[in-house]
């Protein structure tokens, strides 16, 4: 859709600049979650705050912000993971899944919009407790 409003260029450069484009995005989004009116609004939130305290001991006004760019890093490294596998050995522009990779942006802003608002509405002791044990079992080995 967007390849096709710019003629002069070929669709690979098109997609990067695309992509480009939506981690540029996401990482303004980011940074604007650290604003302290953001932090408040998302500390007056009690959904967001519940686990937090009971397992790392942290003061939910503090880490909010915080916990929110991560929560909307994870998002989009879960997008990016996903059509990495999508993609995984397509050689050419002729290949049948070159046109998901460079084409229906639509759906692709739709789909990171998603998997945001997804990861927003996990509860904090979901997150925390398997990171944990994760981490946990990597340092040992």
């Amino acid at each position: 859709m967007c390849c096709a409003a710019c003629p002069s260029t070929r669709s690979s450069l098109t997609t990067r600049v695309m992509y480009a484009g939506m981690l540029f995005i996401g990482t303004f989004v980011a940074c604007i979650m650290l604003a302290p009116g953001i932090q408040a609004k998302l500390a007056d939130q009690s959904w967001f705050c519940q686990g937090l305290v009971d397992i790392a001991g942290l003061n939910c006004n503090r880490a909010t912000g915080f916990q929110a760019v991560y929560r909307l890093c994870a998002a989009m490294a879960s997008f990016f993971f996903v059509f990495m596998i999508l993609m995984f050995g397509v050689k050419s522009s002729h290949d049948v899944r070159s046109k998901i990779q460079n084409g229906f942006w639509f759906f692709k802003y739709v789909i990171l919009i998603a998997l945001a608002v997804a990861f927003f509405y996990i509860r904090s002791e979901n997150l925390a407790e398997p990171v944990g044990i994760n981490l946990y079992e990597f340092f040992q080995h």
